[in-house]
């Protein structure tokens, strides 16, 4: 059933309309006739009851149920009224005056908690009414003030200011807001009035003066003083605490913190803790979104600096926003204390970042969140879980347990926040395994081996084997490991105590053999796509070499090996194995090698490297098949008599194929279009079409006459033909100096 209250404003002078201001609070409900309530009790507000503040008087009226109650906070003990879900509350005058303004301090004040026409979605209604209706639409609303502002009937209704007067701290911005269609004017020395027309900022302390107008209508001329304090800034933590004398945050000084380098311990939730130097530390209060443990923090904080139920914090008010993080991390190290350290010196350890170690719970489960622990010397302490660790942890008395936390005072108490808990590992031994994590070529058969335990569990999956975990196994024979595989197993005595988790990583990477298999795999086209593969190979040829382009064959196929630093030359013989980025660029299949060619052997060296002899017709209809081998093509003619853009084009007697000078070797090379050429190069797929590479400038020869082209290496004896670069030739095919049969010619 929906439950509502009323509030009625009733004039104890019933013949004169009231005019003015009523503050209500609730931290002493006897004013309303009600006693207060212990620490963390409600009182419910009967049906009917009446609230009276003198000279005003407020009736409630409401259904049954909880609508309406005081609460007394547990923690400090202030009252406040509480509103319920679904309940609509009025604030109303009998004598006809007109409600200008509403302003709630508490809790739940958002327009997501409460709705009204003319509410302004924080904590502040506006208006010119004698009736007012408000929605509690979620949760609970908590209200420890509230001032209604009200005009006489008849009578224009006054400014009303946000934030109200007060004590502030730092500049203030000041919003007016009045009657619908009236102007405001205002002064801050009730002399020379100014339109409002747009929020204003103080700097100073100053009585801020306004009154409505509508057409010759003007309101009675209203106050507020506002008291402006200066924001202390600090720069230490010892500073920061020693300043830390509020006990409730509407006392509470706002301060600004100047951190420099000051490094992040932990967060969890709204609670950030800082530490300057790594022995202190203190307590960050307020949403942290960004940053994480071992952020190094530089720049500066504000907020409300006060003790929550004894725990000295800084509820900060400006979101982190004036704050950056280095890129580098920091460690965090929790430092070793005993539990007799922190009790005889809580004040200088409060939030600083400690490790309790080797220590017994005397509980198995939490009560109201706590449990004791005791350490080896016998002293003892309550952990706390206000960050829920331990509530989705499983403790037991029989163990020890190493804990990292925050020392905190709790009203007159001393407790121990706990951020972390690890069981500290048995005297159970680990288990072993029959090999060690590694990488494989072939499927392994993996035994576990633990002495002296009742059983093994293990997973396959990488998470804990527990006896809770849907995903452990109890090891009863060897395991076969056929793809990479991470294997976690522990063992337990017969006590069901745990040893610690042994974990063996096995990567299955079965290499490609053959060149044919390397274009079968060759599907994925860019390099972040590419799968990372294992070439395993025995007696390639290298068929060239040039800057990080190694060309390799195995007489039938030919492959395109990229990678720096590789001391290979045309003529090696090649074994061993490499890894890299399998994937076409551009059309090309290549493997982009990631290892330098370390695992490769030359096996011989100035092996002998034929081009296979093929026509244009031939590369254009079957390049794919003679991708990345080194060809001959006869008798051709050049296009041009020089590259560009790194292109030429080449003509024989079947079709014309494009040459890219891809290693810059013929940028200075001049062709005689007139003449024919024997060209040496690699086929290439670039994005389906087929292109040339060659790799040196002796592999672009002109045709000379057939007289000197007719000596051939069969004709000398048996040192054969030589160029001057010591490269073994069968024919003489351009002029030159040449080593024939040991001897230096020059041929013109």
């Amino acid at each position: 059933m929906k439950r509502f209250l009323l509030f009625t404003i009733v004039s104890m002078l019933a013949a004169v309309n009231y005019a003015g201001e009523v503050v209500m609070t609730f931290d002493d409900p006897t004013v309303y006739g009600y006693a207060k309530p212990d620490a963390g009790k409600y009182t419910q507000v009967a049906n009917g009851g009446t609230l009276s503040l003198t000279p005003i008087e407020i009736s409630a009226a409401f259904t049954s149920g909880s609508g309406l109650r005081f609460f007394a906070n547990t923690n400090t003990g202030v009252v406040n009224l509480r509103i319920y879900k679904d309940a609509s509350f009025i604030i109303a005058t009998t004598d006809g005056s007109k409600i200008s303004s509403i302003v709630f301090e508490g809790s739940n004040l958002g327009s997501s908690y409460i709705s009204a026409t003319g509410y302004d979605g924080t904590d502040t209604w506006s208006g010119s009414e004698t009736s007012v209706t408000f929605n509690c639409i979620k949760s609970t609303i908590q209200i420890n003030k509230v001032t209604i502002t009200t005009a006489a009937s008849g009578a224009l209704a006054s400014p009303t200011f946000k934030p109200a007067a007060g004590e502030y701290y730092g500049p203030q911005t000041i919003t007016l807001s009045g009657p619908t269609d009236a102007k405001i004017f205002y002064s801050t020395d009730n002399t020379n009035f100014t339109e409002y027309t747009e929020p204003f900022v103080l700097n100073a302390s100053a009585t801020v003066y306004a009154y409505s107008r509508k057409g010759e209508t003007a309101s009675e001329t209203v106050s507020a003083t506002y008291t402006i304090k200066e924001i202390v800034k600090y720069t230490t933590i010892s500073d920061l605490s020693a300043a830390c004398t509020a006990t409730a945050q509407k006392d509470a000084p706002t301060v600004e913190l100047q951190m420099e380098n000051y490094v992040v311990t932990f967060v969890s939730g709204q609670n950030t803790y800082i530490t300057s130097n790594g022995t202190d530390g203190f307590l960050i209060y307020g949403t942290n979104t960004t940053f994480t443990a071992g952020k190094k923090l530089t720049g500066t904080i504000q907020g409300k600096l006060y003790s929550y139920n004894g725990l000295k914090e800084l509820a900060i008010t400006d979101a982190w926003a004036n704050v950056q993080a280095a890129e580098e991390l920091a460690d965090v190290t929790a430092q070793e204390k005993t539990i007799a350290n922190i009790l005889q010196n809580t004040d200088a350890l409060e939030s600083v970042f400690i490790a309790l170690n080797e220590v017994n719970f005397e509980a198995n489960a939490l009560t109201s969140k706590a449990v004791t622990i005791m350490d080896e010397d016998g002293d003892e302490i309550s952990l706390y879980d206000n960050f829920g660790v331990l509530a989705a942890t499983s403790f037991n008395t029989t163990d020890k347990y190493n804990i990292t936390g925050f020392p905190a005072r709790r009203g007159e108490n001393v407790n121990f926040y706990v951020a972390s808990i690890e069981a500290i590992p048995s005297a159970v031994d680990a288990p072993t395994f029959n090999i060690e994590s590694g990488t494989f070529e072939e499927n392994q058969t993996v035994v576990i081996s633990a002495p002296g335990a009742a059983r093994i569990l293990y997973t396959l999956d990488g998470t804990d084997p527990t006896p809770q975990n849907a995903s452990s196994k109890l090891y009863e024979q060897p395991i076969l490991i056929e793809q990479t595989t991470t294997i976690k197993a522990i063992a337990y005595n017969n006590s069901g105590q745990p040893s610690n988790i042994a974990t063996l990583v096995v990567t299955i990477d079965k290499p490609i053999t053959t060149i044919a298999d390397l274009y079968t795999a060759c599907t994925a086209t860019k390099a972040s796509e590419a799968p990372t593969v294992t070439f395993k190979f025995e007696d390639l040829l290298v068929t060239g070499a040039k800057n990080s382009n190694v060309y390799v064959s195995d007489g039938s196929k030919a492959f395109l090996i990229y990678g720096s630093s590789s001391n290979l030359v045309k003529g090696d013989i090649i074994s061993g194995k490499i890894a890299g980025k399998l994937y076409a660029y551009n059309g090309l299949s290549e493997l982009a090698v990631s290892d330098a060619f370390k695992d490769v052997v030359i096996k011989s060296q100035n092996n002998d490297v034929s081009a296979s002899t093929h026509t244009v017709a031939e590369i254009l209809a079957d390049y794919k098949a003679l991708e990345s081998k080194y060809v001959n093509i006869e008798n051709v003619t050049f296009g041009a008599t020089a590259v560009a853009s790194k292109n030429v084009t080449i003509t024989d007697a079947t079709g014309s194929v494009t040459l890219r000078d891809n290693f810059g070797i013929l940028t200075s090379q001049t062709f005689d279009t007139q003449a024919t050429y024997t060209v040496k190069a690699y086929v290439l797929n670039y994005n389906g079409t087929a292109q040339l590479y060659p790799i040196a400038v002796e592999d672009i020869v002109k045709n000379i006459p057939d007289a000197i082209n007719g000596i051939k290496a069969q004709t000398v004896g048996k040192k054969g033909i030589y160029t001057i670069q010591g490269q073994k030739v069968e024919t003489i095919a351009n002029k030159g100096i040449y080593i024939i049969d040991g001897k230096k010619i020059l041929v013109r």
